[in-house]
C-alpha cells in the first residue's frame, strides 16, 4: 500500500478538499476547448457576452440595491 501511496505522489490523501486543482490553467483551456467545439464560434461569442452584461448587471444592483430613481415633487394643485 505504501509503494501505491508513493507512485500516486504527494497529493494521495494530504488533508486537502477534493476539487484543490481544477482551476489549473490547462484545465480552463480544455474546457474553453470543449465548449468552443459544443457551441461553434458564434454562439460562443454571444454566451461570453451574455455571461459578461449578466455580471455587469448583477454589480450594479448589489452596488446600491436601496438607491431608485428620483421622482420630482409634484406641485400641489389646487
Amino acid at each position: 500500500m505504501q509503494a501505491l501511496r508513493a507512485s500516486l505522489g504527494a497529493g494521495w490523501n494530504s488533508g486537502g478538499f477534493m476539487g484543490e486543482g481544477i482551476f489549473q490553467p490547462l484545465h480552463i483551456l480544455l474546457i474553453i476547448g470543449i465548449a468552443l467545439l459544443l457551441f461553434g464560434p458564434s454562439k460562443f461569442a454571444d454566451l461570453g457576452k451574455g455571461l459578461g452584461e449578466g455580471i455587469r448587471n448583477f454589480k450594479t444592483s448589489m452596488k446600491d440595491p436601496e438607491e431608485k430613481p428620483k421622482e420630482t415633487p409634484k406641485p400641489p394643485t389646487a
